[in-house]
C-alpha cells in the first residue's frame, strides 16, 4: 500500500492524535482519555483509526504503569539504604542515577508515540512493539 493513499485525512489525524495524547500527561491530564473516546466513537465508522486509538490507550497505560513502577522501585532503594549505615552513603548515587535513567525512559516512551504518530499520519499501518502482540491487536 502506498503511505497515505486508502486512508482518509480524518483517520490519519485521529490515529496520530490518538498517539500524541500521550503528551497530556504534561498538564497533569489523564492522556488515555483522548484515545478511549477516539476508539469508542470510531470503532464502528473508521477501523483503521479505532485499532491506532485502542494501541495507543494500552499503549500509555503500560507505559504509565511501568513508569509508576519503576519510581516506585527506586524510591523503595532510597529508603532502604537510609536504614543502613553504609547504604547512608551510597543514597546520592543512587540519586543521581535514578532522575536520568527516569528521564531516559520519558523520553524514549514519548518519543516511540511520536514515532508512531508521524506513521499514522502518513497513512502507514504501526504496531506497538508488545502491547499490539500482547492486546491481540492485528
Amino acid at each position: 500500500m502506498t503511505a497515505g493513499m486508502q486512508r482518509s485525512e480524518r483517520e490519519r489525524w485521529e490515529a496520530a492524535i490518538s498517539h500524541l495524547s500521550i503528551f497530556a500527561y504534561w498538564l497533569s491530564l489523564p492522556a488515555f482519555i483522548i484515545p478511549l473516546v477516539i476508539w469508542l466513537v470510531e470503532r464502528q465508522e473508521r477501523p483503521w483509526a479505532a485499532g491506532q486509538a485502542l494501541q495507543a490507550l494500552l499503549y500509555q497505560l503500560a507505559a504509565f504503569v511501568v513508569f509508576f513502577l519503576l519510581g516506585t522501585v527506586w524510591v523503595l532503594l532510597i529508603i532502604l539504604l537510609a536504614v543502613t549505615i553504609l547504604g547512608i552513603a551510597l543514597i546520592p548515587a543512587v540519586v543521581i542515577l535514578g532522575i536520568p535513567l527516569l528521564l531516559l525512559y520519558v523520553v524514549v516512551t514519548y518519543g516511540y508515540a511520536v514515532y508512531a504518530a508521524v506513521q499514522t499520519l502518513d497513512g502507514r499501518d504501526f504496531r506497538y512493539w508488545l502491547v499490539a502482540d500482547l492486546a491481540g491487536i492485528r
